[in-house]
């Protein structure tokens, strides 16, 4: 598979971003009141652009907000968040903002390289 074929298909379902990957200030996008926020990871380097994600209300804090509404807003707030899975079918990578999240230490470091040989 050529690489630029490749690295079009990693951005559409996120497999440039990498579980445990935290992102410093994550912009939301969307607040579904009960659910959680769809936010926007930024890729940066050679890619650019970024990968959708969802936070579940459980993993928006510590302590679950009685309105996601009333602390987020859509297009304004930012959220720090580590990656903890992806939801391939729905082309999202799973997040989570909690203290206990952002503080795991992981045993595996990962960097990550995407690279195909040319057919």
């Amino acid at each position: 598979m050529p690489v630029d074929i490749c690295v079009r298909a990693c951005a559409c379902v996120c497999v440039c971003v990498c579980v445990s990957q935290v992102f410093d200030s994550a912009p939301v996008l969307r607040v579904d009141e009960g659910r959680g926020l769809l936010l926007s990871l930024p890729l940066g380097g050679e890619l650019g652009g970024s990968c959708p994600a969802f936070c579940h209300a459980s993993n928006v804090a510590d302590e679950r907000p009685e309105r996601l509404s009333a602390v987020y807003k859509a297009g304004s707030s930012k959220l720090k968040c580590r990656v903890i899975g992806f939801r391939l079918l729905d082309g999202l990578a799973t997040v989570s903002a909690t203290t206990t999240a952002l503080k795991q230490q992981v045993g595996l470091t990962h960097t990550h390289t995407h690279t195909h040989a040319r057919a």
